[in-house]
């Protein structure tokens, strides 16, 4: 293609056009050069990868609308208890609310999604028994 394109400009272009052009079928030359070589350099890495056991990383879903404007009603709940009723019965209202899971730290979420696998493996292996008990 690139050859095509250079024999159409030496016959229809002027001699700064010609010289312009040149330039830059010569520089698109290189790029596909570099091109090729990056193409390489990431098949090899690519392969390299590929011997590296994969690791399981859970991820946590996104916060939800519904999430946001609850958090938004808590935090006006609780500006309402402090402003009517003080610190002390602002902290006890905020003791009492359960913690959700987008409000935890990586960590805590973690490990509760490790209780909840164990949890599940549990029940299930339990229900195994039960069912080749009364079968």
């Amino acid at each position: 293609m690139l050859q095509q394109l250079e024999q159409l400009i030496e016959k229809n272009a002027d001699y700064s056009e010609f010289y312009i052009l040149t330039m830059a079928i010569r520089r698109l030359k290189e790029e596909e050069l570099e091109c090729q070589e990056t193409a390489d350099m990431f098949s090899e890495y690519g392969s390299f990868l590929s011997l590296l056991p994969r690791i399981k990383i859970p991820l946590r879903a996104t916060p939800t609308e519904h999430y946001f404007k609850q958090r938004k009603y808590r935090a006006e709940t609780i500006n309402n208890i402090y402003k009517n009723k003080g610190t002390d019965a602002a902290i006890g209202y905020i003791k009492s609310l359960p913690v959700q899971e987008e409000d935890m730290d990586y960590k805590e979420w973690l490990r509760l999604q490790a209780l909840r696998e164990e949890h599940q493996h549990k029940n299930s292996s339990f229900l195994a028994k039960l069912l080749h008990h009364t079968t």
